[in-house]
């Protein structure tokens, strides 16, 4: 696990831990990142508990203490209005069947690229992940889009 633990590390921009004992996986999670410069956050806990302790731990040795989203979303520089509000695509389909404008711009984008994933949607479609991601979800089901096994997006059946 702790070649896993660094790995996981190393891909993450920020590591939060809600809950660890000191010697947890987790910490060992914390320390990584630590020497790969990311930020490391911590939730803390209840003072008698084991799993707070690690916590606890990294808030001690510099993490940042979170406790609450807003916490979260001010260390990673995320504005919750952004992610709430964005203003819906205005694409024109030529069948009705999507009266959803997500849905549509969704459509028309898998129709022209044939595949993409969930990010690449996202970014090229200025649509927030958290709205995008039931659009796609009811798409599937109606079989209109496929999520193939390496988790791009295919329009239509396969």
């Amino acid at each position: 696990f702790p070649i896993r633990n660094r790995i996981i590390a190393g891909m993450c921009s920020n590591i939060i831990v809600v809950e660890s004992n000191e010697s947890g996986g987790s910490m060992i999670t914390a320390h990584m990142g630590n020497e790969y410069g990311r930020n490391v956050l911590a939730v803390p806990g209840r003072i008698d508990q084991g799993a707070s302790k690690g916590c606890h731990t990294l808030i001690r040795q510099g993490a940042t203490l979170v406790s609450c989203m807003d916490h979260i979303l001010e260390e990673l520089n995320y504005s919750r209005q952004r992610a709430l509000e964005f203003d819906e695509p205005k694409v024109e389909f030529e069948e009705e069947v999507f009266k959803d404008p997500v849905e549509r711009c969704v459509v028309n984008f898998l129709r022209e690229k044939g595949s993409a994933s969930l990010d690449e949607i996202s970014e090229t479609l200025t649509i927030p992940i958290h709205h995008l991601l039931p659009r796609l979800k009811l798409l599937e089901l109606h079989r209109t889009v496929q999520c193939d096994r390496d988790g791009s997006y295919i329009y239509g059946k396969h």
